[in-house]
Formats: structure tokens, C-alpha cells, sequence
């Protein structure tokens, strides 16, 4: 039996990562294989992207590698069907998004119902600083408002009402809120969505 590397090749025989070679694996090197692999696993799922064409467009594109310039992720925590990845995985949310904003934060919030469809776990990305509008989303446990944030990924079990706002409104700025005040909040001066 042999421990793979991260090159595919193993030290004695013919295993590669993935492969079961005999008890749990103490070399950093073969420990690594496993993060690595770990790690790209933890890539694979859902990408929000804004695309100028069409006056401005957001994207649910379906990746097993990171998305350069997305602006959200979710992890799914439930299998996602393989058809979902075809073509690209790019599967549109809203067009002309600059000229109706309203249509861009509800966008923002479709993306996260489609990962509460997965039991998903999300988190901001970089593209989020640079996105043509910032945003603020919040998700609602039973009154329990928790703001989404790049550092900490929240999961979308038990989340009751999705919210996105511009960034300087101070919505979210709350620990509790009953659902019909954070939904009717929300769409004051951004969009939010009932599970």
C-alpha cells in the first residue's frame, strides 16, 4: 500500500488521492492531498456575478472552482443535480439592473433563497467591495437578524426571510426583529424575500 502525493502518483504502488490506502495517513505530504482536495470541494457550489451586458446582469453561476469577481457564494450541504454545472453553470437572475436598482437587491436575494434550496452555506466575497452597488444582506432566524459577512459564512438552515439593502442604510443594525418589520423594512429601501 502506498500514501499518494498531490501529483496523483503514489511513493509505492499505484494510489492516488481519493484512493483508500490503509490507515489514516500521518505525512504532511498525503495530509495535504486531503486538505487540497477538501479544500476544492468546499469551492464547489453556487457564484453570484454581475455582468454589464444587457444594462447590467446578475448571474447563479454552478462552479467546481472559485469564480473570479463573484461577489457571493454558497456551499450546498445538499448533492446538487450534475445537469446544474453544464454549459457553464450560468443560470441568469435579473437584466437591466441599472436601470431598475429595486430589481438588482431582490436579485441578491434570489441568489440566497436558490441556496436555502440546498440547505447552502454563505458568505460575501472580495467582488462584493467592488460590485456597482454595495450591498447589506441579512438573514432572519425565527427574530434573530445576522448580517452576512466575507469572514463568517452563515448557514440558511433555519433562516425564515431573506434581506438586501443599499450599504449605508442602517436595517440590519438590529439583534432581533419580528418577520413582517424585517421584511417590510427591507423593501423600503431594498428587497427581501419570505421562506
Amino acid at each position: 500500500m502506498g500514501l499518494p502525493d498531490c501529483c496523483g502518483k503514489s511513493k509505492r504502488g499505484n494510489a492516488k488521492c481519493g484512493d483508500k490506502v490503509g490507515p489514516p495517513a500521518t505525512n504532511p505530504e498525503a495530509i495535504g492531498c486531503a486538505t487540497t482536495a477538501e479544500n476544492r470541494a468546499r469551492e464547489s457550489g453556487g457564484y453570484l456575478v454581475f455582468d454589464p451586458v444587457s444594462n447590467g446582469t446578475l448571474f447563479l453561476i454552478w462552479s467546481n472552482r472559485e469564480v473570479a469577481n463573484a461577489m457571493a457564494f454558497f456551499y450546498p450541504k445538499k448533492p446538487v443535480p450534475d445537469f446544474k454545472f453544464k454549459n457553464g453553470g450560468r443560470q441568469e437572475i435579473f437584466r437591466n439592473l441599472l436601470s431598475d436598482k429595486k430589481n438588482y437587491y431582490e436579485g441578491w436575494c434570489h441568489f440566497f433563497k436558490a441556496a436555502a434550496e440546498f440547505n447552502g452555506e454563505c458568505r460575501l466575497l472580495a467582488g462584493a467591495d467592488t460590485a456597482p452597488l454595495r450591498v447589506t444582506v441579512a438573514f432572519l432566524f425565527g427574530t434573530t437578524v445576522k448580517k452576512l459577512a466575507q469572514a463568517q459564512p452563515l448557514p440558511t438552515s433555519g433562516v425564515v426571510a431573506i434581506g438586501c439593502v443599499p450599504q449605508a442604510q442602517t436595517t440590519f443594525d438590529v439583534r432581533t426583529m419580528h418577520r413582517d418589520l424585517f421584511l417590510g423594512n427591507s423593501r423600503q429601501s431594498g428587497a427581501a424575500i419570505a421562506l
